[in-house]
């Protein structure tokens, strides 16, 4: 996970989230960069990636193409359909890890 440098909302929500994963005790929480996650996340060394503000798909598009095609599920925070427009990312290994995830992202949003 990494806030990308966001503000105001997007900031508070990164934090909520940190928060609500350290509290589900679930996952070993680790903040990298776009190019090293998401290429872990391809090759199966973790289970997802979170991005609360991408302000360019040059961070992110290459590595988003290597997780769909090992067969991760590739979104925005709001579960949308991922693209080069989009502002935020969240990738996983997973179709119920991104469930997972994006429920924790919308109980932070509350």
């Amino acid at each position: 996970m990494e806030d990308g440098k966001s503000s105001g909302g997007r900031r508070s929500l990164a934090a909520k989230f940190a928060a609500a994963v350290i509290q589900a005790d679930r996952w070993d929480f680790r903040s990298f960069g776009s190019t090293v996650s998401l290429a872990a996340l391809a090759a199966g060394r973790a289970s997802g990636y979170v991005t609360f503000w991408l302000d360019s798909a040059v961070h992110a598009a290459a590595g988003s193409l290597l997780v769909t095609e090992a067969g991760g599920v590739v979104s925005d925070i709001a579960g949308e359909p991922w693209r080069l427009e989009s502002d935020s990312i969240l990738a996983t290994a997973s179709p119920a890890v991104h469930a997972d995830v994006l429920s924790l992202i919308a109980a932070s949003r509350r």
